[in-house]
Formats: structure tokens, C-alpha cells, sequence
């Protein structure tokens, strides 16, 4: 038992680290506003995305949460909010932690419920959380990115740096956590396919958690 709940907690860091993107862990250093890179005009909603989502790429996580917080004051559509909600999340998991983005990947998904980024990034939060009603909701949420298709593709459309291998080893984790472990080979079949050299990545850290919780 004590052998399984060690093994647990490395999979949540592992996981927590997965949905971060960059491979950073939460809560780590960050480049000041005055830092970011980016030089698009922001001539709206979408540019202010595009641009906000550079700046998070870049390390600058407070001046990304600025712009987001902007948009959300702009009185977007419901399209864009979810994405600024997303973003503003986010930036709280990097900047404080993997459970401070939950209410803000919430709030997303109730102005569009198919946002990718939120259903992904809430999912990394309460796989890490690990209850098992979170474990349970973390797999509807990755398998609603396309219902009843096992291999769902995440688009990873703004640099965050999430992969698509990633979100599949994480399902297969969740699955796995869950009892289901027809559902999570599957699962980690697909993400070895999607990432062959996913030895040393972050979709190979999670498969090999996997490998190792006694059954």
C-alpha cells in the first residue's frame, strides 16, 4: 500500500507537469511583463489572444494574465472568453499551482463547453487533485473532446505547449486509475504511437507510472 501511494503522488507531479505545457513546474520563475516578446498589433479579441498566449509562451505569466483579464473586460464572445478564461488559468497553475486554475477552467467551459484548453487543462488539475470522483470527471472531460473517438486529436493552437501524446497518456492514467484497463491500453497505445521517442518525454513519464502502480 505504501509502495502504491508513493507511486500515486509521482504520477500527479508528473501529470501537474504535463498540463503546465513547457515543462516547468508550478509556481516557477517568471519573466516580467516588461520582458515578453511579443510585437503583433492588437487590433482585437483574437489578436489579444494570439498575443496574451505569446507572452505566456515566453515565461511573462503575470503580464499574459493582464491581457487576458483585458479581454474578459472587452465584452468578448462566448467563443473568446472561454479561450481568455483558459488562458487566465493557465497562468495561475504556473504561477501559483495546479489547483488554482480549476475555477477559472470551470468557468470556461461553461461559455463552451468544447474549448480544448479548458477541458484539458481542468483535467490535469483534478487528475493531480486525485479523488475519484475527480479521476472519473477528468476522463469525460478528455473523452468529450470527440465523443465515442478513442483517437480524439487535442490542437494545441496557441503554444502552450501541451501535446497531443500527453493528453492521450493522461486519459490512459486516468482510465487506469479508474479500473479500466482495456480503455487505458488503449489509450497509452495511442499516445506510444503519437510520441515514438516518448521515452524521455512527458507522455513516456506518465506510461511509465503506469508500468509500475501494483494492480
Amino acid at each position: 500500500m505504501k509502495l502504491k501511494r508513493y507511486v500515486l503522488t509521482i504520477a500527479i507531479a508528473g501529470a501537474a507537469r504535463m498540463l503546465v505545457g513547457c515543462g516547468s513546474d508550478p509556481g516557477g520563475d517568471f519573466i516580467q511583463g516588461s520582458q515578453a516578446t511579443s510585437t503583433l498589433p492588437i487590433t482585437g479579441p483574437s489578436q489579444l489572444l494570439t498575443t496574451a498566449f505569446a507572452s505566456f509562451k515566453s515565461g511573462a505569466f503575470t503580464t499574459a494574465r493582464d491581457q487576458f483579464t483585458t479581454i474578459l473586460g472587452d465584452s468578448p464572445n462566448a467563443s473568446d472568453r472561454a479561450q481568455a478564461e483558459a488562458g487566465v488559468a493557465f497562468c495561475d497553475v504556473r504561477l501559483k499551482g495546479s489547483q488554482d486554475g480549476i475555477s477559472e477552467f470551470e468557468q470556461a467551459l461553461t461559455f463552451d463547453s468544447k474549448n480544448q484548453d479548458a477541458r484539458v487543462g481542468l483535467a490535469g488539475a483534478l487528475v493531480s487533485r486525485g479523488a475519484p470522483a475527480d479521476i472519473l470527471r477528468a476522463i469525460d472531460l478528455l473523452e468529450g473532446i470527440d465523443p465515442g473517438n478513442p483517437n480524439f486529436v487535442y490542437t494545441d493552437k496557441f503554444g502552450t505547449g501541451i501535446k497531443n501524446a500527453e493528453v492521450h497518456a493522461l486519459l490512459g492514467y486516468a482510465l487506469f486509475v479508474s479500473g479500466d484497463q482495456a480503455g487505458a491500453n488503449t489509450q497509452v497505445g495511442i499516445a506510444k504511437q503519437l510520441d515514438p521517442n516518448f521515452a524521455n518525454t512527458n507522455t513516456g513519464q506518465i506510461i511509465n507510472v503506469i508500468s509500475f502502480i501494483p494492480q
